[in-house]
């Protein structure tokens, strides 16, 4: 997923972009704004988004000479330039730059997803080109150039694709049926650095996948690793009966197969979901599946059947969901709180009760008509919600229903209680910051944790945190761990190793090193009362 910086002096413009990114389906982690090119540099410099957007004509810094400072810094990001009218010298100077797509303003929501594809292509080639990218393993085996695996790529993580046929024309020709398979997987007990030790799951998954697929007919799955949060693969699948219901048969229990290798081989927890056969490939595909990966929540983790759209859809109630939206939008009409959070709590109920469809539907319908609510009293909350929760694709990360339910509840109560109440920031970066100074010396702690706890959007908490108290979240963070190691140095004798632990550092070198650049001098030395100073 990609970390996105919108930027444009002009809020209205600013809140459109961020608007039609967070509901274009395109895989964001991070949607962050900036009112000034000075505000942008401060951003890129702590956070280094993979694309930024920004406006050409802007007071102060514009937006050329912010591309060429943010290029410096992070120089493999991707980005798009904004203006109102077509400027050719502009457009020469932003080439010259390393600028990668100029659009017009008003800026049309296809053109904008087609400039988002086309900077994530770029992304990617660039991380393939330092060989970090394990991801495009298959495709590099079954393509014969790159810009076909790109699209294919485009096709499963962007959903942006002009012409499927050449991306079906991967799987055998004589295929009569396709489909589209969702995997997501999780470790049993331990958790695994992704960067370091967790890499071989992806791998091995893919291989297993390949393997089960060639035994039945080479070539009719075909793996990719899937843009997202965890271990997620998805696959391409091809079927080759003539009757729809022999396929289905045959494809729900390949899958159910898959689960079972996946879970005994790599010691994962699976959950595998399908969408119905077409006769060819579309993006409706990938929708389906993500909709019938939601339907995990009904089941014990340890034991979720294949999740098949065509079987759920045929037995879902709408009604149930269309009632929980009147609820909700009569609530925001007349202003009660009580009454969204009952609708939440009724969403949530539903999903425990059976498994049906509907949960991703209703939870983005209820977050932008939250969204318009709240623009009407004159308050926009887009920078706090993110992309992830206009799309929905935050529903990737939850492992609970309880944790969506969680997760909603707060969306609402901090949106409601600011229109009506018209708080101001302040109260909330209080709390960020007495909820820092109370668990500092946990390791996990981070900006991503505080603004899922909060929820806020990353990138907007840490600028306004910046912005409020002139320091960095990641360094107050660093900071408060360092004073608190300098209190056990003067008045204990506890080993540095174990100060290093209580001040939440999982690295005792890392931790050396962090003291050293603060003091001046290495722990044992400032214990021993000599002095440095911070480099």
């Amino acid at each position: 997923m990609y970390k996105i910086l919108v930027v444009d002096d002009e809020s209205l413009i600013r809140e459109d972009i961020v608007y039609k990114i967070g509901t274009s389906n395109f895989p964001v982690t991070w949607l962050m704004e900036a009112a000034s090119g000075e505000e942008a540099l401060e951003i890129v410099r702590e956070h280094y988004p993979d694309i930024m957007l920004a406006d050409i004509k802007m007071d102060g810094m514009n937006g050329l000479q912010l591309a060429e400072k943010a290029g410096q810094i992070a120089p493999g990001m991707a980005i798009i330039m904004i203006s109102g009218y077509s400027d050719f010298a502009f457009a020469q100077s932003a080439i010259r730059l390393g600028v990668q797509n100029y659009l017009l303003k008003p800026v049309k929501a296809a053109e904008l997803a087609k400039a988002l594809s086309q900077a994530a292509a770029r992304l990617r080639q660039a991380q393939e080109q330092r060989g970090l990218s394990a991801a495009n393993y298959v495709l590099t085996q079954r393509c014969e150039n790159y810009q076909l695996r790109e699209k294919v790529n485009a096709f499963i993580n962007e959903g942006f694709c002009q012409n499927t046929g050449e991306i079906q024309s991967l799987l055998p020709q004589d295929a009569v049926w396709f489909q589209l398979w969702n995997i997501r997987m999780v470790e049993r007990e331990i958790s695994i650095d992704r960067d370091t030790g967790g890499g071989y799951i992806l791998y091995g998954a893919c291989n297993i996948i390949r393997e089960i697929g060639d035994a039945t007919r080479p070539g009719c799955l075909l793996p990719v690793e899937k843009a997202g949060v965890g271990y997620s693969v998805v696959v391409l699948a091809a079927a080759f009966e003539e009757k729809e219901e022999d396929a289905e048969k045959r494809m729900l229990a390949l899958a159910g197969r898959l689960r079972h290798l996946l879970e005994q081989s790599l010691g994962v927890q699976a959950a595998v979901s399908v969408s119905g056969l077409s006769r060819s490939l579309s993006t409706a595909s990938t929708v389906e599946a993500d909709r019938a990966m939601d339907v995990r929540f009904f089941y014990e983790k340890t034991n979720i059947p294949v999740l098949s759209y065509r079987q759920f859809a045929a037995k879902s109630d709408h009604t149930v969901f269309d009632n929980i939206m009147r609820l909700f939008r009569e609530a925001l009409n007349g202003g009660s709180l009580s009454g969204a959070l009952d609708a939440v709590s009724m969403l949530a109920a539903k999903c425990r009760e059976a498994p049906v469809l509907g949960l991703r539907d209703t939870y983005t319908d209820m977050v932008r008509l939250l969204s318009r609510a709240c623009y009407r009293k004159g308050r926009s909350i887009l920078s706090l919600l993110g992309g992830e929760n206009l799309s929905g694709s935050i529903l990737d990360t939850f492992e609970a229903i309880e944790e969506v339910e969680e997760n909603l509840r707060r969306i609402v109560t901090a949106a409601m209680r600011d229109w009506m109440q018209q708080e101001d920031t302040t109260g909330i970066l209080e709390q960020v910051r007495r909820y820092i100074d109370d668990r500092f010396m946990e390791s996990s702690l981070s900006t991503a944790e505080l603004a899922k706890h909060f929820c806020i959007s990353s990138g907007y908490l840490s600028a306004l945190f910046t912005k409020t108290y002139g320091i960095p979240i990641t360094k107050y963070i660093t900071r408060r761990r360092m004073e608190y190691a300098a209190g056990l140095l003067r008045q204990t004798a506890t080993s540095l190793e174990t100060i290093a632990e209580l001040c939440g550092f999982n690295s005792f070198s890392y931790f050396m090193r962090v003291f050293k650049t603060n003091y001046g001098v290495t722990p044992s030395q400032f214990r021993n009362g000599e002095e440095g100073g911070a480099s």
